[in-house]
């Protein structure tokens, strides 16, 4: 019997057969549960380094981030999205982008190591230099798992990709502590990243077993390159609307006051981020999965989107009540100055969950140019933001920046994601409405909470957010749509408890 030798290959790149609601529930419900772990272990340890080290310290590291986070735009050219969205692919077109990947990030690596004494000296501080040249060998790194953790989010395979997440976290936090300890400098929050990656790279080629081939040319690769372009350009142009601010504060205000500035930034917004990123991973794919069934399709968004508001909007309310007293108790008095920034960004993080989702509409549907198209848009508006606030320092930036989130950036995107396909407009805003009124009430009763009883300890802000949740959650409880949102979250954890989802290791023919 001739056996085609092509075809294992190509099947072991396809997702998996099977249910896709289970798939999709199972799905989020391990990354949640894996980015609640990361979550507390990061928290954690946020608390920890910022106890052992100085508000300049992650200034620092802040200054090198946004050129860092530029070459990485580049570097993966959208190529990995690309690979999760397409119906089809094979094993010559993951290896050409797989060599594609790699030669453009060593070659962005040397780049970044020749400009490092401009960096340096744009921020007057020779420091810089050498860490840029550090953040130089951590693109190389990324540039040899992009396509492999890409084949295995395209497989589905969400239980191993969580677990690779979480353990390449602690094993990062767990040599970085000690390094805080020893060292008492910046040095030690750049084992974080490098130890992670190292970590992710070695368990991206063991979940996969692929071992890409010689380079060669593939004749569908401008159709590939196509798609990823459009998606690299919303990420550079998304790149300059969360970085920009960086560069502007550190350059015009000094690393301590960046530090200050990060700090409220990842205390906020970066936890957010750690839940709709991941969710993306289990999305995407389903999605491009359901692009010719509309009706499927806008269920299994709405599905998700639903139970996003759910788990993250009390947690956001919660925060910007407590932020006065929730940063000196968590990282020490030195940090108290960054309490007011922190409310002002909370502005912008209430409506980050439902925007952040856009983005599955945009790629699971192939709109790379419109998808770029709102970048540039997000990109110039952030920064005249950026700009304008920038005189009243951090607080300023920060206030510019969400107050134009808010009227501005938010209402354009919602309008263009739902432009076309299967979700409307009016989706968003009947799926919005009830978490509005119910995060209005967790607002309220925090705010009662801490004028009946000082939250000024972990134990009293602890309850606290347990009052934000318990207001949220029995306010949903007596609005028709959002009892059925808690039904929703009560079947998904049914069909978890029934059937597992766990990872079986790499596919054959891989």
């Amino acid at each position: 019997m001739t056996v085609d030798a092509k075809k294992p290959q190509q099947s072991a790149f396809d997702p998996l057969a099977g249910d896709l609601r289970q798939l999709v529930v199972r799905g989020a419900v391990v990354i949640y549960a894996s980015q609640a772990a990361r979550l507390v272990i990061q928290t954690a340890s946020l608390i920890v380094m910022s106890r052992l080290l100085m508000p300049a310290d992650f200034g620092l590291l802040a200054m090198v981030t946004p050129v860092y986070g530029l070459a990485l735009m580049f570097q993966d050219l959208g190529l990995t999205q690309a690979t999760i969205q397409r119906p089809q692919i094979n094993v010559a077109q993951i290896t050409a982008m797989f060599w594609v990947n790699v030669s453009i990030g060593c070659g962005l690596a040397i780049l970044l190591a020749l400009i490092a004494p401009a960096i340096g000296w744009f921020y007057g501080d020779a420091r810089v230099t050498n860490l840029t040249r550090g953040f130089a060998a951590l693109i190389v790194l990324s540039s040899l798992a992009a396509q492999h953790l890409a084949l295995i989010n395209r497989r589905m395979h969400f239980s191993f990709i969580a677990a690779l997440d979480v353990v390449a976290f602690v094993l990062g936090v767990l040599g970085a502590i000690p390094l805080a300890i020893l060292l008492r400098n910046y040095w030690a929050l750049f084992a974080l990243p490098l130890i992670t990656a190292l970590v992710t790279l070695v368990g991206a080629w063991v979940g996969t077993g692929f071992i890409p081939g010689l380079p060669k040319r593939e004749r569908n690769m401008r159709e590939l390159l196509h798609m990823g372009g459009g998606v690299t350009g919303f990420n550079v142009f998304g790149f300059i609307a969360r970085n920009l601010d960086n560069v502007l504060i550190g350059q015009a205000w000094g690393n301590v006051a960046l530090g200050l500035y990060d700090r409220a930034y990842k205390l906020l917004l970066f936890p957010l981020q750690q839940l709709s990123t991941p969710l993306a991973r289990v999305m995407l794919p389903a999605l491009a999965r359901l692009q010719h069934e509309p009706d499927r399709y806008r269920v299994v968004y709405l599905r998700a989107l639903q139970q996003l508001l759910i788990v993250t909007q009390p947690a956001i309310v919660f925060t910007i009540a407590t932020a006065d007293t929730l940063l000196p108790v968590l990282l020490g008095e030195p940090w108290r100055g960054a309490a007011p920034i922190f409310k002002w960004l909370g502005l912008a993080a209430v409506q980050q969950p439902i925007s952040a989702t856009t983005t599955w509409l945009f790629v699971s549907q192939g709109r790379s140019r419109a998808y770029m198209y709102f970048g540039a848009f997000n990109a110039a508006t952030s920064a005249a933001a950026f700009f304008a606030g920038l005189p009243w320092g951090p607080m300023g930036v920060a206030a510019a920046y969400s107050i134009t989130q808010i009227t501005l950036r938010m209402p354009v995107m919602w309008w263009m994601a739902t432009r076309r396909g299967p979700v409307k407009l009016r989706d968003l805003l009947d799926t919005a409405a009830p978490h509005a009124a119910a995060s209005m009430v967790a607002l309220l009763a925090v705010l009662l909470l801490r004028y009946a009883v000082p939250l000024d300890s972990v134990l009293g802000l602890a309850v606290g957010l347990l009052a934000s949740y318990a207001a949220a959650l029995l306010t949903l409880g007596v609005i028709p749509s959002g009892r059925a949102m808690l039904r929703e979250s009560i079947s998904f954890i049914g069909i978890v408890r029934r059937d597992g989802g766990a990872y079986s290791g790499p596919p054959a023919g891989t």
